[in-house]
């Protein structure tokens, strides 16, 4: 119940309706206005049954996704499939067999961005805890001992999938909130210091040169395009986030933070 997702549903059935009422009998027997007052009608009698149906089940007592039947379906359905996101297709599941996606993960941890150790999880959960507390109290670590995990997202439109190691509820989610909101802290003081070395050459030389690069929204590029555009280049990054170098190299992930921090502390 509380996971009927009004809008969505409306959105789906107001496309359906577009469908329909483009089609060559509906275009014969209906002028413009009457194809608009149908679909009116239609829709208002949708939000009205859908609204009807939350009044009726607004007071059950359990979602029927817990019901004995539907959880055996879902225990047999996730016991052979993996029940995945699909990149840029949202309420798009995707479902793999497990075996393949298994095979897959493990040709993921085998190659060089993972090292293996031989120590027992519960030792490497219980050494990462202590070293986390030196960061946070240790009230926040309470029952969070499992170990992130590997978790992927399907891209349809590149028939591939991207890995990402996720630490949500494990003992490294609070230290991962520390770090994301490190560089939101420090993002204001770089945007001070860009600025102002971008006033500093527009001054010396009638030019203003962009050093702060990232945009917070699509809005925020299309409200700052100029008014005339006389060209324009687009590419596309096969690999991004899987790219990145987390060694000491100079273009390493952990050299690019570090410049970052001390950039903001000067």
């Amino acid at each position: 119940m509380r996971a009927l997702d009004k809008d969505y549903v409306v959105g789906q059935l107001e496309d359906v309706l577009d469908n329909l009422l483009t089609t060559r009998r509906c275009d014969m027997e209906l002028s413009m206005e009457e194809e608009r007052q149908v679909k009116n009608v239609a829709l208002d009698n949708i939000r009205r049954l859908i609204m009807e149906y939350h009044l009726r089940h607004m007071h059950i007592a359990a979602e029927s996704i817990n019901n004995d039947e539907v959880r055996k379906e879902i225990e047999w359905l996730t016991g052979r499939y993996l029940v995945c996101p699909t990149d840029k297709a949202p309420h798009t599941p995707t479902f793999v067999c497990i075996n393949f996606i298994r095979k897959l993960e493990l040709e993921r941890l085998s190659g060089p961005d993972f090292v293996p150790l031989q120590q027992q999880p519960d030792k490497v959960s219980a050494r990462l805890l202590a070293q986390a507390t030196t960061f946070a109290s240790a009230r926040h670590f309470e029952d969070r001992m499992p170990l992130p995990h590997l978790m992927t997202v399907y891209k349809a439109h590149k028939e591939s999938f991207r890995w990402i190691t996720n630490p949500a509820g494990s003992v490294l989610s609070h230290i991962a909130d520390i770090y994301d909101c490190l560089p939101k802290f420090l993002a204001v003081d770089v945007q001070a210091l860009c600025a102002s070395r971008s006033d500093k050459v527009m001054a010396e030389h009638d030019v203003r040169p962009n050093y702060w690069w990232p945009i917070t929204s699509l809005r925020e590029f299309v409200a700052n395009l100029p008014q005339n555009v006389y060209s324009i280049y687009a590419d596309n990054i096969t690999r991004c986030f899987e790219a990145i170098p987390t060694d000491n190299s100079d273009k390493g992930l952990i050299s690019v933070i570090r410049f970052f921090v001390q950039t903001t502390m000067e």
